[in-house]
């Protein structure tokens, strides 16, 4: 049973709000938790960050070593500052703010700029006893963990998306048509990598929010994969999401830290949860299970949320390696940087297409013909920037690598080779770009 959080000073500058649901993995998220607070108050989110930061100029001490808030990509201090101003030191207990020395800033995969919700708990909705949860926050979720219901991201009546930032008062309805986002219930089945996935993520909320606990060492995703190095040889059989984690903390600069994604990859290639991982590494890596694996036992953890920057990007990444298997295969941070993401959450939605892709590139040519062939793969693409659809045919371009030849000082046989993956590209990213946009 929870205890009631104390308020630690007799007067606040804001309304001494107890987060709710601390200790359970339906704990509320710090980005609900501010707008039900300015909605008490009879402010505005801006005006609670303009407090936030008058507070902050009277303590500097934190501001120098920022670490982010995984849900909302504010500093720590800024989180400290809230706790200070409604005199509470649980608010952090909303957040990640406990896997703080574990994670990076891109823990979950990005911000989330359009929201998902419950359409039972909205349909269920008390002012006085209901709250948005964090795990809504969180892309690799799928239900909602108090009614199990799969999370709906779109109006049943005319299909948009809701922003995050949205007020509380106006959250209920669609911000296009109007209507309730209660009556767009999703009743599709989860599948059985879902349900563990929500498992996994909720047994991690939950010991984020119970009170009093203190951020884990940085040690532990280390500790376990050395564990695990120890005991495990590796071979082109080997899970791609195992050999791209070794990999990336075997650089010569500072390791980069997990992403959540990987974390409950590797975890259910070793059958073990997450919070054993993160809490008990070496007893988690000491008996071995990725050796039994074969390819397609593992589970899929590949699913994203639809319509967004890193699902588009992997779409066009995954066509290209089949449809330019014959011709040339660009460099991988060209075609994702035309979504705006990078290759690290590329790695993370798929390490296995990444993997192979990155194999095929390299060996399709030595490493300063790859340096030529991507500049001249660059110089076709833009030459075909304004180019009509309709004129992007192979029978109506015959002469355009004779053109990159000359410009890029290519053979004509190396700038044909260059130039229709270019125009499969081409019409393979318009395609993609065309269909209804998300920012997240």
């Amino acid at each position: 049973m929870n205890r009631e959080p104390e308020v630690e000073s007799r007067w606040t500058v804001l309304p001494p709000l107890p987060l709710r649901g601390l200790g359970t993995s339906a704990v509320e998220s710090l980005s609900h938790y501010l707008r039900r607070l300015a909605w008490v108050s009879g402010s505005t989110v801006s005006r609670l960050m303009a407090y936030s930061n008058s507070e902050l100029v009277k303590d500097q001490s934190n501001i120098a070593q920022e670490r982010y808030d995984l849900t909302l990509g504010r500093p720590e201090h800024r989180i400290f500052s809230f706790e200070r101003l409604v005199g509470l030191s649980h608010l952090r207990y909303g957040t990640f703010w406990v896997l703080k020395n574990v994670a990076g800033p891109h823990f979950l995969g990005g911000a989330l700029t359009h929201r998902r919700w419950c359409s039972t708990c909205y349909a269920e909705w008390d002012v006085e006893t209901s709250y948005e949860p964090l795990m809504w926050s969180v892309r690799l979720a799928s239900a909602c963990p108090r009614h199990g219901r799969r999370l709906s991201e779109q109006c049943s009546v005319c299909e948009a998306s809701q922003f995050t930032m949205t007020s509380l008062d106006r959250r209920y309805h669609c911000q296009e048509c109007g209507s309730p986002l209660a009556d767009s219930i999703n009743t599709a089945t989860l599948s059985d990598t879902e349900r563990w996935t929500d498992l996994q993520i909720g047994k991690l909320i939950e010991m984020c929010s119970t009170m009093g606990e203190e951020p884990l060492l940085e040690e532990p995703y280390q500790t376990f994969l050395d564990g695990i190095n120890t005991r495990l040889t590796y071979s082109d059989d080997t899970p791609a999401c195992l050999t791209s984690a070794r990999r990336i903390q075997n650089q010569a600069c500072t390791p980069r830290k997990p992403s959540l994604r990987t974390l409950l990859q590797i975890c259910a290639l070793q059958s073990v949860s997450i919070c054993d991982l993160l809490q008990a590494p070496r007893a988690a890596a000491t008996d071995l299970l990725f050796d039994t694996w074969h390819d397609g036992e593992a589970r899929n953890l590949r699913h994203v949320m639809p319509n967004t920057r890193i699902a588009k990007a992997h779409a066009l990444v995954k066509r290209l390696f089949h449809r330019c298997a014959s011709s040339y295969l660009p460099p991988i941070d060209v075609v994702v940087h035309e979504f705006g993401t990078n290759r690290t959450l590329m790695r993370d939605v798929d390490a296995d297409l990444y993997e192979r892709y990155e194999r095929q590139f390299r060996a399709q040519a030595s490493y300063v013909l790859r340096l030529r062939l991507s500049d001249a793969f660059i110089y076709a693409i833009r030459s075909l920037a304004d180019m009509p659809t309709s004129r992007l045919r192979r029978r109506l371009l015959w002469n355009d690598p004779a053109a990159i030849a000359k410009s890029t000082h290519m053979s004509q046989q190396e700038a044909e080779y260059v130039f229709f993956s270019a125009l499969i590209y081409t019409r393979l990213r318009r395609r993609l770009l065309h269909r209804r946009s998300d920012s997240a």
